[in-house]
């Protein structure tokens, strides 16, 4: 697909100069990716084919400009211009093609970027065959004459392209503004529960509330009144019909009324009067009319306006008093027009009797103004604006409906009573609630499908409109198959994203409150999400990653190892997926860590340390500079092998490698002083003032940071430095006197156990006390008893 689009610019550029060059493009193409595929896969194994392949394309592009920038003659006319505008534009969309194929391989691909490569392409394809298309379809042939045996010609006559009928840019237009404002209702309909509404309450909950919710309240600032979305989108409608008016009039599409029949009577006058008492009124009853105390942001929008609708109002009124030309009386029915339309947007933000009141007066100005030509243009406008707007806001109150449903799902199948159920449960309303990216999509699709039948029927096409029938039956099979190929490979991936986002809510939940029954929930959306997308490495590694943690909460000896079992088959399924991402061989190396308390086999423990120190060894080829996974491997060697050496050694790499990562300095730390026992006098203090060095480094670091200093106390205090620890959480107390990042009273409860060590009782009683009053009520009695121990109370 990427060397079809280099083929067409280069072809369109002049790169390309003929058969030779495009056979030498294509296999420098694909010889070199296969090249460099091979390569590396004899170098560094078939796990970076993926990567090497691609690789090897570009370079293979590379090659070939370099063969053609060497054999390239210059034009021979001097109508080449290449640095024509159109030339370097295509070469640019050329450039940023190739610069989005690196980044899909090499970096990160997320939706918004990927969409740039349709984008490039489709400029591509205006610059370099419809627009050439359309000028030559515009330039002058010659005809030859009717007569026979005669060679004259007539004068040139211009070939006219295919009209459009009227009604084809109006309704592909119309249908165009409703997707954009559907997608939108579709991006900004949601719902947050607010704090106090029990069950009930949320039974009574409907597809309006939603709505009103997600355009006009702001939950993350306790449900204030915000209308700033809804602004959002009827600015963009608005803005959307005035740009695509203002194109089709340009096109010749539609046209502005001209050659006006006079009005009877004095109904432009009486039009004219009713525009200034409705400007007069709306600006009146702005002066006039008190704001409620508690009036909303919408309430004090919609004022504003009445001072711009005044304004216009009254401007309208004034020209067809003053004015005598016809676009006086277009102008004055312009604007009856949009306070006509605007009408809609401002029922359903609450001014139903504003905005009914406005439409009446708006209609029946239309009315006295209005002239048999102008049903060629307002109409349509008209038609453009109300039918996108509510087409638009209709899908988004249809959605609105669907997540009330969704919202509801639970109270329609009842309570579940056991944990089979739970889960159960909760995969359903997973299932339920990802329905939504079907509507989307039948919705995006339904539209786009009529919007292309009415632009190809609106051209008046040359050749016979009907077709075979193995055409039809072709038709009728590329569309099966293009719908089966969307849902496989943009609805099914999207649903197992949102599935595994669901997930997350009760894996976060179940690392919070070490939950059994939300990390079993969390393992059965995580499986219904691989269900949805096998292929998928990512949500492999979470549910892997919930098994290992589900089994540290069971107590269950045989559930633990089954457990783990689980979720070593997952992790390895997954790093056979994708070898190369580092998390999936780290978590392998701590599933095997944990596996190693649960071994009683010597032999079957030792081959588990042997497994875990291997994976970390692998991970950290993948990752050499992630620090953490280098510090668990120190600490394996520690706590398992009890390789003093060796994980002082690995820690010390480690601080050389990221200096700012302060964890790794109190992990080395305390590794001296874990070393340091059963050594001889002499080597401990070495340790243990190598220690003090270190945790003096990470301060050094982050001195600002009160959260290090008092890490840093703690372990000096351990060390036995009472003053120095003393001195560190002085720091903290200057750095945040607050209390903000370290509460008060702990800051308390350690300068206390500091000064008791040093021998201060008095003072550490005295912040001891203090502590006391302020600590929670759940450290109150372990605080009790340090205080009893420094005053010899029972």
């Amino acid at each position: 697909m990427y060397l079809s689009v280099f083929y067409a610019a280069f072809r369109w550029l002049g790169v390309l100069r003929g058969r030779r060059d495009r056979n030498l493009l294509i296999g420098l193409w694909v010889g070199m990716g296969l090249l460099v595929a091979a390569l590396f896969t004899l170098w560094r194994g078939p796990v970076y084919v993926g990567v090497a392949y691609p690789f090897g394309t570009i370079l293979g592009l590379v090659i070939y400009l370099i063969y053609y920038a060497l054999t390239a003659e210059p034009p021979e006319t001097e109508e080449a211009q290449p640095f024509a505008g159109d030339r370097l534009l295509v070469t640019a969309l050329a450039a940023a093609v190739l610069a989005h194929y690196v980044e899909i391989h090499f970096g990160i691909a997320i939706a918004a970027t990927r969409v740039y490569f349709f984008l490039y392409t489709a400029l591509l394809f205006m610059v370099t065959y419809l627009l050439p298309r359309l000028k030559e379809m515009g330039t002058a042939v010659p005809v030859e004459s009717s007569r026979r045996g005669k060679r004259s010609r007539r004068q040139p006559r211009q070939a006219a392209p295919a009209k459009s009928a009227g009604w084809g840019p109006l309704l592909l237009n119309t249908l165009v503004m409703a997707l954009i404002i559907g997608v939108m209702g579709y991006t900004f309909i949601t719902y947050n529960q607010p704090p106090g509404q029990t069950g009930e309450e949320l039974i009574q909950l409907t597809a309006g509330d939603i709505f009103q919710q997600s355009f006009f309240q702001d939950a993350s600032k306790d449900f204030v009144d915000s209308p700033f979305i809804y602004l959002m989108v009827i600015l963009t409608w608005g803005l959307g019909v005035l740009i695509m008016v203002s194109e089709m009039v340009k096109d010749k599409e539609l046209r502005v009324p001209a050659n006006l029949k006079a009005l009877a009577r004095n109904r432009q006058k009486i039009a004219a009067v009713i525009f200034l008492l409705m400007g007069a009124g709306s600006i009146g009853f702005r002066l006039v009319a008190s704001q409620p105390a508690n009036a909303g942001a919408t309430a004090l929008l919609g004022q504003s306006l009445l001072w711009l609708w005044g304004a216009v109002s009254i401007w309208a009124g004034v020209r067809l008093l003053v004015g005598k030309g016809d676009a006086d009386r277009v102008f004055a029915g312009g604007v009856a027009l949009a306070g006509l339309l605007l009408s809609l947007p401002v029922f359903l933000a609450g001014g139903e009797g504003v905005a009914l009141v406005t439409a009446v007066i708006c209609a029946v100005i239309l009315y006295l103004l209005w002239d048999k030509v102008w049903s060629k243009f307002f109409l349509p406008v008209g038609a453009l604006g109300a039918v996108s707007l509510t087409i638009g806001l209709g899908y988004a109150y249809f959605q609105a409906f669907q997540l009330r449903n969704s919202l509801l799902y639970r109270f329609t199948l009842g309570q579940p009573e056991t944990a089979l159920e739970l889960q159960k449960f909760v995969v359903a309303e997973a299932d339920y609630a990802v329905q939504f990216l079907v509507y989307f999509f039948v919705f995006v699709i339904l539209l786009l499908a009529v919007a292309a039948l009415v632009l190809s029927l609106a051209q008046k096409p040359a050749a016979k409109k009907s077709g075979s029938a193995p055409a039809y039956l072709l038709l009728l099979g590329l569309v099966i198959f293009g719908g089966w190929f969307v849902f496989a490979s943009n609805v099914q991936v999207i649903q197992a994203d949102m599935v595994y986002k669901r997930g997350r809510f009760f894996d976060n939940e179940a690392a919070r409150a070490r939950n059994l029954e939300n990390w079993d929930s969390a393992i059965a959306i995580y499986q219904n999400a691989l269900e949805r997308a096998p292929n998928e490495d990512f949500y492999y590694l979470f549910l892997g990653r919930a098994y290992l943690e589900r089994s540290t909460l069971t107590e269950d000896p045989d559930e633990k190892v089954r457990l783990l079992s689980d979720a070593e088959d997952r992790l390895l399924l997954a790093q056979k997926i994708n070898p190369l991402n580092t998390d999936h061989t780290a978590n392998l190396a701590r599933l095997n860590t944990r596996w190693v308390a649960l071994t009683d086999d010597e032999a079957a423990r030792q081959e588990r340390i042997d497994q875990a120190e291997k994976y970390y060894l692998d991970a950290l080829s993948l990752s050499p500079q992630n620090s953490v996974i280098r510090n668990e491997y120190a600490r394996l060697l520690l706590n398992l092998k009890q390789d003093c050496s060796g994980a002082i050694r690995v820690f010390e790499d480690s601080v050389a490698i990221d200096p700012y990562y302060t964890e790794t300095y109190f992990d080395l730390a305390q590794t001296y002083q874990a070393c340091a026992a059963g050594q001889p006098e002499d080597a401990q203090e070495e340790m243990k003032q190598k220690a003090a060095e270190t945790v003096l480094g990470a301060t050094e670091q982050r001195p600002n940071d009160s959260r290090v200093w008092v890490r840093a106390g703690q372990i000096l205090h351990d060390l036995g430095d009472y003053e120095g620890a003393v001195a560190a959480y002085e720091q903290v107390r200057q750095l945040d006197p607050q209390g903000q990042l370290v509460t008060s009273w702990n800051l308390d409860f350690l300068l206390a156990q500091s000064y008791a060590a040093q021998g201060q009782i008095e003072q550490a009683v005295v912040l001891t006390q203090n502590a006391l009053v302020a600590a929670p009520p759940q450290y109150t009695e372990q605080i009790q008893q340090f205080l009893n121990q420094l005053t010899g109370g029972g």
